[in-house]
């Protein structure tokens, strides 16, 4: 399991039957993706909606949000239920889900 998330607790079982997670620290499972961000004071505050598998995933709710050094870390309830682990990276100033 990733180290971010067992450093918070979750596993796959955790963020429910539609989460977006990989359980595998091969970082060739992690997705580049595009956020809807809201910044207020700062960036990233408030992710808004996300891009994945040619579609748009409107954000319903942010259910958890922590920090790392370089990294910000989501995780979202979107549309039908679907749940992702989402993370803004300083250094490569991308987005990632994996």
């Amino acid at each position: 399991m990733s180290s971010a998330l067992s450093a918070v607790g979750f596993s796959a079982a955790s963020l429910g039957p539609n989460a977006a997670v990989m359980e595998d620290d091969n970082e060739s499972w992690t997705n580049r993706i595009i956020v809807k961000c809201y910044s207020g004071h700062k960036y990233p505050q408030e992710p808004q909606a996300l891009w994945w598998r040619n579609r748009e995933w409107k954000v319903k709710e942010i259910a958890r949000a922590w920090l790392e050094p370089g990294k910000a870390y989501f995780q979202v309830l979107a549309d039908e239920g679907a749940t992702f682990l989402i993370w803004y990276d300083e250094s490569q100033d991308s987005w990632f889900m994996k």
